[in-house]
This record gives structure tokens, C-alpha cells and sequence, in this order.
């Protein structure tokens, strides 16, 4: 075997311990922050009339549903980015529009702290708010006669 074929395979061993590193930090920081937030949110919003679950909770992503009726909720997402990031997006879904606004962002793990995780959230679901008040605000009042 050659030395060539040789450093290729310790090379490939170090990027998947390296990536599993990243993996593991990931799993901590959403177990650690992501996943706490999100049920002080939960409480919260679920006062408010929303139906909040996690349509996909595994290894490597994080998704979190706030729901005000069938077809109008909000998606939120945590997954790790590269080797040292943590990637937010969400989409907000209104009745008789579909999709009508997402947003994606990022920042290293080390940023990504609980007042990030907090304000990710609060943007979700100012935006849902707003998306689902301007749709409501084009529907035209009935006329009673």
C-alpha cells in the first residue's frame, strides 16, 4: 500500500472523529438550551391558544411547531452547521396562503447562546403573528345587510 493511500485513510478518520465532535457539541447545545427554550415557549404560547409540538426531535436537527389552526403555524428549525455553527430557520404557514415567509440564520456554537436561542424563537413567531395579522387584514369585513 502506498504511503499516499495511507495518509487518505488517517485523513478520512480524523474528519469523522471531527465530526462527530461536532455532532456531539450540537446534541449538548440543543439539549442544553434549545430544547428548555422551547418549552418555556411552548408554556407560553400554548396559553395563548397555540398547539406547540416537535414534529422531528433526533440527532442533528431540532424542529418545533406553534400552531393556531390546521394550515396556519409556524416551523422553526435548529440544525448544526459545518464544524462549528448551529443554522436557525423558520416558515410561517397562514390559512388560504401557504408558505408566506421563512428566514434562515446562523451563528458559531459558541455565540449561540441562550439569549440567541430566545430571540430566534421571538422571531419565528413575531413573524408568523404579523404574516397571519396582514393576511387576516385583506379578507374583507362581511357586509351585513
Amino acid at each position: 500500500m502506498s504511503e499516499t493511500n495511507e495518509w487518505k485513510r488517517d485523513f478520512q478518520g480524523k474528519i469523522k472523529i471531527l465530526r462527530e465532535r461536532a455532532g456531539q457539541r450540537f446534541e449538548a447545545f440543543a439539549q442544553e438550551v434549545v430544547d428548555p427554550i422551547f418549552l418555556e415557549f411552548s408554556d407560553f404560547t400554548s396559553r395563548q391558544g397555540f398547539q406547540c409540538s416537535t414534529p422531528q426531535a433526533q440527532n442533528g436537527t431540532r424542529s418545533f411547531k406553534f400552531a393556531l389552526a390546521e394550515d396556519g403555524f409556524a416551523l422553526t428549525f435548529f440544525r448544526p452547521k459545518g464544524m462549528s455553527e448551529v443554522e436557525f430557520d423558520f416558515e410561517c404557514y397562514v390559512p388560504g396562503q401557504g408558505k408566506v415567509q421563512s428566514k434562515r440564520l446562523s451563528v458559531s456554537l459558541a455565540e449561540g447562546q441562550r439569549e440567541w436561542v430566545q430571540r430566534c424563537f421571538e422571531s419565528a413567531l413575531d413573524g408568523f403573528v404579523d404574516a397571519f395579522e396582514q393576511v387576516d387584514s385583506a379578507v374583507p369585513e362581511p357586509v351585513l345587510v
